[in-house]
């Protein structure tokens, strides 16, 4: 038979495994013919690896040093072996495992070397003492394929030394009062490991000594505010009080700028920073100056404030930490921790980039912007601080950020108002009528109001108005602002006042807006620069109490407001409205400066003496003459001072000639009562006199 035309066959056993096996092979031709062969053979079991030997190459060595882990056996080429160490311990403790494994090493020419880097364990510790001495370690190799297979190193053990004492390892070594293992300077255990004093100028409560320290001052002054046992001197004064708002007691704060808000009563005050003493005002609100050194690392500080009259100081004090792990730090105290407001203290850097959801939260409202942000557009390149809470404000009835100075937050939103009181709420933007794409509503349900805008600027809301000819708008078939039209007549009113002030109201010009993060007692706070267009030079607000979050609006109407009832008769040169929110409880009083432009006075042939304001007193629905002070004039304006306790509606006008004369008549009027009174009561006098004289001239005789 031909090759091409034979085959082959055959079978093998498993050969896996000791045995004897038998081979058969077959060879069959095209015509049927076939041969076969077998053969038998015996395969003997593969040789057993076995460890033979274990042993360290040193028997002591240091803390930190690297030592080689030596383990032979037979038959073992290419086996990996693992490796454990262990503390020898004394019974009954059972042996401890290094912290560290070493590395499974591959069984080469009989030998197997792994290498370990030696540890120091406390052994036999009791409260820090190694009453055992130093540590000694063995090590197991196991066979890693068969694991019952293993050796354990022989004698002698090795024998670890300490290295040199390292503060903050938890244990007391050689050199150290203490050691509890953490940075914290406020507890018995300072940096250095050594026990704390009174007098290091930390408080520790208690110290190293087990005092519990209320004070420390750092000097041996034992007549100033800080005794030399570091405990508080009787407090002298029952008039002295301190309030410490911001840091709060043990608050960490994460990636924030620490604020720095307390008020105090007394004639000089001061604080404390980790020792560092600054001169202050009594009612402070700032932030703290405070870089941590180290990211990652919680930093603990101490805050003292300290005030003082004439009787002697005292002083309150808060403890708190830093913890800073990015570039950028955020001032964000008005929304951190309220309601639904993100969280800005977790993200890092480059998060902060690309904010996809960012929230601000508070009592009065919420904004939640629909696109992402980047706060760290907005930031100040020499503090790196992200100023949310002075461009950002939620108050009643109003949202603001300012889109000019962080440009970034000038992002497409949902904002909800809360606590309105509107049976048909219209949303304002910078107080015009808002609508369309710009802003539309969502929802509103008991009083909370959720509408989208498109960009940022200031928003609230007022009652829809019906439409006519004084809702400041154009609207019905109106050819202007409350012009013309078949409902509307010809506008009355001449811009900037004149004629006798009972024209409608057209689109308010300017309106100013003024945000006050707070104003406290010991100063009052003045508002300037108004616009041109505005009959005021400036404001000047005291209180009785610290207010926060206050907002001032100043806004000028062409002619009467919608919501004056009546109109004040005279030569108008402006109707204003001066609004304030979270003040009205607070308010001592309030001063404006009142102007009025010398060419106005000139083209209407008025006197400056004659320059009148009055407020509009919404309880009688009446106007109300106000006192001013004419104070002093310049190239453009005449200045007057009006001194009030409440705000309003205002008009500054000239009243009119018959209005003036009919004024005199009731001055005279008034006077001719009085004399008429007086004659009156001088003839009743002289009558009763007269009658007892005759009396007393009849009993006599």
């Amino acid at each position: 038979a031909s090759t091409s035309e034979s085959s082959t066959s055959g079978s093998t056993s498993d050969t896996s495994q000791a045995g004897t096996f038998t081979y058969t092979c077959t060879v069959t031709d095209t015509s049927g013919n076939s041969a076969s062969a077998t053969d038998t053979y015996t395969v003997s079991p593969a040789p057993q690896c076995v460890l033979t030997n274990a042993y360290w190459n040193t028997d002591s060595t240091i803390e930190g040093q690297t030592v080689n882990l030596i383990v032979e056996g037979t038959n073992c080429d290419g086996e990996l072996i693992d490796f454990e160490v262990l503390e020898d311990d004394v019974f009954p403790n059972p042996d401890d495992p290094a912290n560290i494994t070493p590395s499974s090493m591959l069984v080469i020419s009989g030998k197997a070397v792994s290498l370990w880097t030696a540890e120091w364990q406390c052994d036999g510790d009791i409260a820090g003492i190694c009453t055992f001495g130093e540590p000694e370690y063995y090590f197991n190799a196991i066979l890693s394929s068969d694991n019952s297979v293993s050796i354990q190193s022989n004698p002698p053990l090795l024998s670890v030394s300490e290295s040199p004492a390292t503060c903050g390892n938890n244990l007391t070594q050689a050199g150290e009062q203490c050691d509890d293992g953490n940075l914290d300077q406020t507890d018995r255990c300072n940096n250095a490991c050594q026990l704390t004093v009174c007098g290091d100028k930390i408080v520790q409560n208690p110290n190293g000594q087990s005092v519990k320290e209320m004070c420390d001052d750092g000097n041996s002054i034992d007549t100033d505010a800080c005794k030399n046992d570091c405990t508080l001197p009787p407090k002298p004064s029952p008039t002295l009080n301190i309030t410490i708002i911001k840091p709060e007691q043990g608050i960490t704060y994460k990636n924030r700028v620490v604020p720095l808000r307390f008020f105090a009563t007394g004639d000089s005050c001061r604080y404390e920073l980790d020792g560092i003493n600054t001169f202050s005002l009594c009612k402070v609100d700032t932030v703290l100056d405070i870089t941590p050194s180290t990211r990652f690392v919680s930093e603990a500080h101490s805050l003292s404030v300290f005030t003082s009259d004439s009787t002697g100081e005292i002083n309150e004090n808060v403890s708190f930490s830093v913890l800073s792990t990015r570039r950028i730090k955020v001032r964000n105290e008005k929304f951190h921790g309220k309601g639904t407001s993100t969280d800005l203290t977790s993200q890092t850097d480059s998060e902060l980039e690309i904010l996809s959801s960012l929230t601000f939260d508070n009592e009065q409202g919420t904004i939640e912007y629909l696109e992402s942000v980047n706060l760290s557009a907005g930031v100040t390149e020499t503090t790196n601080v992200s100023d949310i809470d002075s461009n950002v404000n939620i108050s009643l009835n109003k949202v603001f950020v300012d889109s000019v100075n962080y440009l970034s937050l000038n992002k497409s939103v949902k904002i909800t108002l809360k606590n309105l009181k509107f049976t048909n709420p219209q949303i304002l933007a910078d107080g015009v009528p808002c609508e369309g794409i710009s802003c539309w509503e969502v929802s509103y349900t008991d009083g909370t109001l959720t509408f989208n805008a498109s960009h940022f600027t200031t928003y609230s809301v007022r009652e829809t108005l019906t439409p006519a000819c004084s809702d400041g708008v154009q609207n019905q078939d109106e050819t202007g602002v409350d012009c013309g039209g078949s409902v509307c007549g010809a506008c009355s009113g001449d811009v900037g006042g004149g004629g006798s002030g009972g024209g409608t109201t057209r689109l308010s010009l300017p309106v100013n807006n003024y945000s006050l993060p707070q104003i406290v007692p010991v100063a009052a706070t003045i508002i300037k620069d108004f616009d041109a267009e505005i009959g005021i030079k400036q404001i000047q607000i005291e209180v009785d109490s610290e207010a926060q979050d206050v907002k001032i609006t100043v806004t000028r109407y062409d002619g009467k407001p919608a919501a004056v009832s009546i109109a004040k008769e005279g030569k108008v040169y402006q109707y204003l409205q001066i609004e304030a929110t979270n003040l009205a409880d607070k308010l001592s009083k309030i001063t404006i400066q009142f102007r009025v432009e010398k060419s106005w006075i000139t083209d209407n042939d008025l006197q400056k003496e004659n320059v009148e304001v009055h407020r509009f007193e919404e309880s009688s629905e009446d106007w109300n003459k106000l006192l001013i002070n004419y104070t002093e004039e310049d190239n453009d304006y005449h200045y007057y001072d009006a001194e009030l306790d409440s705000l309003s509606y205002f008009v500054i006008l000239v009243p009119d000639e018959e209005e003036k004369r009919n004024l005199i008549w009731l001055w005279v009027l008034m006077a001719l009562g009085v004399l008429v009174l007086i004659i009156a009561l001088i003839a009743i006098g002289r009558h009763i006199r007269e009658k007892k004289q005759q009396n007393y001239l009849t009993i006599y005789f």
